[in-house]
C-alpha cells in the first residue's frame, strides 16, 4: 500500500509540474508575441491625417476627414486624440481618450457650438458622436495598441492566407462594453493585427477587421497599415480608413493631449 502511495505522489507531482511547465511555455510564447508589437509600436508618438468612408450595401453614406494624435507619456499610460476636418457638420470637433491600465478610458469631446469640452459617460453618448463614422474607442484601440495591458490568451500559432500569425484571444466582462470577445491574428513579421474578429455579448460576429498586407509600410521604426477596413457582416456596412500622411515619433508637446487643449486642437 506504501509502495502504490509513493507512485500516486510521485505522478501527481509530476503532473503538476508539466503542466507548470506547459503555462510557463504559453506564458512565454505570449510575452513573444507581446513584446513584438510593442516594439513594433512608436517609441513616442504618431501623429496621421486619414480619409474615412462608410459604405453600406456597396453606396457611399458617409465621407469624413480626420486627423488622429497618439502618445505615450512618461508614466506608461496612452493618449488618444481624434480632430475631424470633414464634413463641415464635424469640422473642428474632437475626442479626447486616457488611456488606463485595466481600466475603462476617460473620454472627452468637444465641439465648438458648446464652448467647453465635457465628458462622455455611457457608450450611447459616444455613438452619439461617431454613429456616422461607425467607429468607437475599442477599434481604435485594436489598431493602435492590439495586445498592451490586456488579459489576452494565445490560442494557437498558424497560418493565415499564407503568412504565420499569433491568434490571441480577449475577453471582457464589462458589461457596457460593445464586444465580448476579440480574436486578433498578429502578423508574426509585421507584428500587427492584419484580421480582428469581435464577437457581441451573444457571441455572435458584430465586426472584422481586415488588413491587406500589400498596404503595409515601412515608416520609420514601424509597420504601418495604409489601408484598413471594418466590417459589419449583418448590416453589410464596411468603414474604410486610408493614411494620407503620417509622422512617427516626431515632438508632440504632453500639453496638447489634455482635456484643456481640445478647443486648441480644434482650430
Amino acid at each position: 500500500m506504501e509502495t502504490v502511495r509513493r507512485v500516486i505522489v510521485c505522478g501527481g507531482l509530476a503532473l503538476v509540474a508539466g503542466l507548470g511547465v506547459l503555462v510557463s511555455d504559453a506564458a512565454a510564447e505570449l510575452r513573444e508575441v507581446q513584446g513584438c508589437v510593442e516594439k513594433n509600436m512608436p517609441r513616442l508618438s504618431t501623429v496621421q491625417k486619414m480619409l474615412l468612408d462608410v459604405e453600406e450595401r456597396g453606396e457611399n453614406i458617409f465621407e469624413s476627414k480626420l486627423t488622429l494624435y497618439w502618445r505615450r507619456l512618461d508614466d506608461g499610460q496612452r493618449r488618444i486624440a481624434l480632430r475631424f476636418r470633414e464634413p463641415e457638420d464635424l469640422a473642428r470637433s474632437s475626442l479626447l481618450v486616457h488611456q488606463r491600465p485595466r481600466r475603462r478610458p476617460e473620454v472627452y469631446i468637444y465641439l465648438p457650438d458648446h464652448g467647453k469640452p465635457r465628458t462622455i459617460s455611457s457608450r450611447g453618448e459616444l455613438e452619439g458622436f461617431l454613429g456616422r463614422a461607425n467607429l468607437g474607442i475599442e477599434e481604435m484601440e485594436l489598431l493602435l495598441e492590439p495586445v498592451t495591458e490586456k488579459d489576452l490568451r494565445l490560442v494557437e500559432a498558424r497560418e493565415l492566407d499564407g503568412r504565420a500569425v499569433w491568434v490571441l484571444e480577449e475577453r471582457s466582462e464589462d458589461e457596457d462594453t460593445r464586444y465580448a470577445r476579440t480574436l486578433s491574428f498578429i502578423d508574426q513579421e509585421y507584428c500587427i493585427p492584419i484580421r480582428a474578429e469581435l464577437y457581441d455579448q451573444e457571441d455572435q460576429l458584430s465586426k472584422l477587421l481586415e488588413i491587406d498586407p500589400s498596404t503595409v509600410k515601412r515608416v520609420a521604426e514601424s509597420w504601418v497599415p495604409q489601408r484598413v477596413a471594418f466590417r459589419e457582416p449583418a448590416e453589410q456596412t464596411d468603414t474604410i480608413l486610408r493614411i494620407e500622411d503620417i509622422e512617427v515619433d516626431q515632438p508632440l508637446a504632453p500639453s496638447l493631449l489634455t482635456v484643456e487643449s481640445l478647443p486648441r486642437l480644434s482650430r
